[in-house]
């Protein structure tokens, strides 16, 4: 169902207001002429940047390609590409034009429109999903096909009011940019700090003590789940799976959940709030320190569960873990063929440094608050999204 819009709006189908794959006249210019030449690996995905730096004589390449003129808007066809989000603008092509990939319909839209407008429209998630769902073709090899372009309904705002909006998500995307780099660089300072405070551990040459991780466990403070994943229950446990661990911890609230039943028969596995999470198979060393609002939730097998005793901070060890020192110990034991994973008893042997209890607590107190400062970029960017979304 359509959402209202607001008055002077109108929705219309994409049809009525672009050219969808115009015809080209192939004889407009000559084969020695320069052009631009676009493959699908020269569009970025969600960023709608091209590398126009190809360039061809166009006689070599007018037949059994897409012909591109300045300010076209380019929608990739295939699958992942278009999921991914491969739309752009064709700007600065050598001479106006250029070839791209068969894989790509192209819009030109009327001049009472403005391109930009739709170009943000249609990187929406949802139509990229849409189009997604109404493919056709055979496995692996499915396309949008062109129908779908035309008969999508699209809201039509005022001119002056399309080029508002533009300027606005022009805008709202710089700060996401800007939050995106700043979230990057919280990483990078907190890895300066680790080793500013405690040094390379490789080296150790702080001298600290050499311990192996059983000694900073508590009792049966190491356990792999067991849990299947089983039915899935809106009401029940959240289960972790590798795939819900990040680089900043959680990828996602969204995790799957089962039976209090089946969670309940895992004791040693169920989560304490600063715990630390250890993938043991699959992505082997991705880790987490185990927030607050996850306690008494469980983990699958390939998540190794933690608990650690008082001679050692989480935020230290997790540091620790995500280090090339302790990563390159991972990699040497990684056992198996079919699926490689790390035996619970060799991980219980691994030697680390460890400092005084007193300077991991002041490491992880600088840890507070630089997550704190990415908490609050996080919640930026959210809101950004959620702008954005309700002006589309």
């Amino acid at each position: 169902m359509q959402r209202e819009l607001p008055e002077g709006w109108e929705w219309k189908r994409l049809e009525e207001i672009a050219e969808i794959n115009s015809r080209f006249e192939k004889n407009s210019f000559d084969d020695e002429t320069e052009v631009t030449f676009l493959p699908m690996r020269c569009v970025e995905e969600l960023t709608g940047r091209m590398d126009t730096s190809i360039e061809k004589k166009y006689g070599e390449i007018k037949t059994g390609y897409t012909p591109i003129q300045e300010g076209d808007l380019i929608f990739a066809k295939i699958t992942p590409c278009i999921e991914n989000g491969k739309i752009a603008i064709a700007r600065n092509l050598k001479n106006g034009i250029g070839f791209a990939s068969t894989e790509f319909h192209t819009l030109k839209f009327s001049p009472d429109n403005e391109t930009k407008f739709y170009f943000f429209y249609l990187m929406q998630e949802k139509i990229r999903q849409e189009a997604a769902r109404n493919m056709t073709g055979s496995a692996g090899q499915q396309r949008v096909p062109v129908t779908f372009l035309k008969g999508l309904k699209v809201p039509v705002p005022p001119l002056t009011v399309q080029r508002q909006l533009v300027t606005l998500f022009e805008q709202a995307e710089a700060i996401k940019r800007k939050g995106q780099d700043a979230d990057a660089l919280t990483g990078t300072l907190l890895q300066s700090v680790f080793l500013e405070m405690f040094g390379d551990p490789v080296s150790n040459e702080r001298g600290w003590k050499w311990v192996t991780l059983e000694t900073i466990l508590k009792e049966k403070g190491l356990a792999y789940g067991i849990l299947k994943p089983g039915d899935y229950d809106e009401k029940g446990i959240p289960m972790l799976r590798v795939m819900d661990i990040g680089d900043h911890g959680l990828n996602s609230t969204e995790i799957f959940k089962v039976t209090k039943k089946l969670a309940d028969q895992y004791e040693r596995t169920k989560l304490h709030s600063g715990d630390i999470l250890l993938a043991v198979m699959a992505t082997i060393g991705r880790c987490m320190v185990v927030p607050d609002f996850l306690e008494g939730a469980n983990v699958n097998r390939a998540l190794a569960v933690l608990r650690l005793n008082e001679t050692i901070d989480s935020q230290y060890l997790l540091f620790l873990m995500k280090s090339d020192f302790f990563q390159n110990l991972f990699l040497k034991n990684k056992i198996g063929s079919s699926q490689m994973r790390i035996n619970l008893t060799d991980l219980r042997q691994f030697e680390f440094p460890l400092p005084p209890l007193a300077l991991q607590q002041q490491f992880a107190r600088v840890v507070e608050t630089v997550e704190r400062t990415r908490d609050r970029q996080v919640a930026s960017g959210k809101e950004i999204e959620g702008l954005c979304e309700g002006l589309r």
